[in-house]
């Protein structure tokens, strides 16, 4: 299945394939474990605070954001961390994952330094490569999870709009798994 997300990475697509495959493992760990009541993300264009949530990728339980999800293509800059920081300081989020595509996930030791620094401030922060991420949640949720993955990725690409052309690349990539 790796092989398959790295083929539609391929084409570029300003980040909305990315955002789209990860906001389907967030709504999949929702199905198989039952960890978040809801989980929310929009357009990649939508702003994440105009729309309402602290990241791309929103996950709640209880009607609070448990988990805020960034979703980059490129390396983490200290801008973008601390407006992120903020922006979870702010909705009282305390989990911030930032997961990232990219060779180089952040551009300097301040910025790990940075996401260090909050954990004793309560508001814990992971920047952590994509590509790992995905592999481990593929095994844990097993393959009915993968199956439901599957199918919560054409239904995330619908539901954040993505491009027609993207849409159909997925569909011919999965027709030739």
């Amino acid at each position: 299945m790796t092989d398959l997300l790295n083929d539609f990475f391929l084409s570029p697509s300003g980040g909305g394939r990315l955002q789209a495959v990860s906001f389907a493992l967030f709504l999949t760990l929702k199905d198989i474990w039952g960890i978040y009541d809801e989980v929310y993300s929009e357009s990649v264009t939508a702003p994440d605070t105009q729309a309402g949530r602290s990241a791309d990728i929103d996950c709640t339980k209880d009607g609070e954001t448990v988990m805020a999800v960034e979703v980059k293509d490129r390396t983490v800059t200290l801008e973008l961390l601390e407006d992120k920081i903020s922006t979870s300081r702010l909705n009282e989020v305390k989990e911030l994952l930032f997961l990232i595509r990219s060779s180089q996930l952040v551009d300097s030791d301040d910025v790990m330094n940075r996401g260090r620094k909050e954990f004793g401030s309560g508001l814990n922060v992971y920047m952590v490569d994509f590509a790992e991420f995905i592999k481990s949640a593929l095994v844990l949720i097993g393959e009915k999870g993968r199956n439901r993955f599957l199918i919560n990725i054409g239904h995330s690409l619908e539901q954040l709009r993505v491009d027609f052309v993207d849409r159909k690349e997925w569909a011919e990539l999965l027709s030739k798994y």
